[in-house]
């Protein structure tokens, strides 16, 4: 009866095989083992998430190949890029595979096809390509940005200046947060991160021995910055709870005490 269970997957398509009808079905204990058995030969693989179902391992394979192709374009459309999310790889996937993706993204980083880097899918040797047009750009980016440090233009003024597209200058950023030259200050802009790692020792340091400061002292210290920088930059530290804001004034925040 295994040949009767995979014609009745292959039939159920991508809704899967359930176990309540099989069980129905088959004297007990006689379907789970020959469920084990066509799990082991591939035939028929269990979908992952609550209660019990197969698909074919034909099918499984037909979405592993869909997955790949999509993570493929994304790569060539975007060489600089690490990877596709997997949420994106689903939102793109036909209606009745969707909820297929997971096992998919399973069976394919299983078998080394794939590999996965947080929430970003990526084929292996792909993703954040560099060559050597995109490396001149990083440098050209990163050295702007550092002579520039805590008063960098903002970045569609940079991309001009540079000549590059939107598109292209937002993967050349990202890689560069990627690997810890910049931080992004805000939607706009972006800073050196070691001119911003530095201004963040002087204001904890500051903290540390006066318990509140000012915007005004704030510029100050950051070498007379004027408003244009230095509230992003404030706003900045917050979000990284190197500051808490309390009224006017900042203070240390408490996960730095």
């Amino acid at each position: 009866f295994r040949s009767r269970l995979v014609a009745r997957a292959r039939e159920s398509r991508a809704a899967g095989l359930d176990a309540t009808a099989l069980h129905r079905r088959l004297p007990p204990g006689e379907g789970r083992k020959a469920i084990a058995v066509l799990e082991r030969g591939g035939q028929l693989e269990r979908l992952d998430g609550a209660g019990e179902r197969w698909i074919t391992g034909e099918l499984a394979q037909q979405v592993v190949g869909q997955v790949l192709e999509l993570v493929r374009r994304h790569h060539e459309a975007a060489p600089l890029s690490p990877g596709l999310a997997e949420a994106e790889v689903q939102s793109q996937m036909p209606a009745p595979e969707q909820h297929l993706v997971a096992l998919a993204v399973r069976l394919a980083i299983s078998a080394g096809k794939l590999t996965r880097d947080g929430a970003l899918l990526a084929l292996p040797g792909s993703g954040s390509a560099v060559d050597a047009q995109a490396r001149a750009q990083l440098t050209a980016l990163a050295d702007a940005y550092r002579e520039a440090g805590l008063m960098p233009p903002g970045d569609a003024e940079l991309g001009q200046r540079l000549g590059l597209e939107r598109k292209r200058l937002q993967e050349l950023l990202g890689l560069l947060r990627r690997q810890g030259t910049l931080v992004r200050v805000n939607e706009a802009m972006h800073a050196d991160a070691a001119a911003v790692g530095e201004l963040s020792a002087r204001v904890i340091a500051r903290l540390t021995e006066q318990p509140e400061l000012t915007a005004p002292a704030f510029k100050e210290l950051a070498g007379g910055l004027s408003r244009k920088w230095a509230i992003p930059l404030l706003e900045y530290l917050d979000r990284c709870r190197v500051t808490v804001r309390v009224g006017d004034v900042r203070r240390l925040h408490p996960s730095r005490r």
